[in-house]
């Protein structure tokens, strides 16, 4: 009886750990995507998608330099 005990409090802390570590891995795939969209749209805000390369590293550079506008 008492080895019955001790698999079933393994299986329920291995169960346990093992949906700890699916819900980690959503929180960090939903984390991932939000701060991918956050700088998305803060790059947007110091120079549009469509500028050159150019115009976007100077932009870039100016903004480190002087902060935002």
């Amino acid at each position: 009886m008492k080895s019955q005990a001790i698999f079933r409090a393994v299986w329920w802390t291995s169960n346990f750990l093992l949906l700890a570590a699916l819900m980690a891995t959503v929180y960090s795939a939903v984390w991932e995507l939000s701060v991918r969209q956050y700088l998305r749209a803060f790059s947007d805000a110091i120079i549009p998608e469509v500028a050159p390369a150019q115009q976007k590293a100077e932009a870039i550079l100016a903004w480190m330099k002087n902060g935002p506008p």
